[in-house]
């Protein structure tokens, strides 16, 4: 966090909630860092990348109606709200 700009004192500040997502999303973008250039170096060392999404197979999962969408979406903000942070 600390390599984001983030002071002391605001790190401090944070509740263990608030800390916790703070983290966890650093880590989620860190990763998806990582894995686009793991692609990259795979398919320049001619290695075959599976992209996400591009199979032609269904693995069982049925599609999110826009209202199961937007539920999931509803409750996601809540929660990010429920932990301190404001947006609007």
């Amino acid at each position: 966090m600390f390599i984001s700009g983030w002071k002391l004192d605001e790190v401090l500040d944070l509740s263990w909630e608030q800390l916790r997502l703070c983290i966890y999303c650093m880590v989620s973008y860190k990763m998806e860092q990582v894995n686009m250039f793991a692609e990259m170096a795979t398919s320049a060392l001619g290695g075959k990348v599976n992209k996400k999404g591009k199979s032609g197979k269904k693995d069982g999962k049925k599609e999110l109606s826009t209202k199961d969408r937007a539920a999931k979406e509803q409750a996601f903000l809540l929660s990010i709200k429920s932990s301190g942070f404001n947006f609007d």
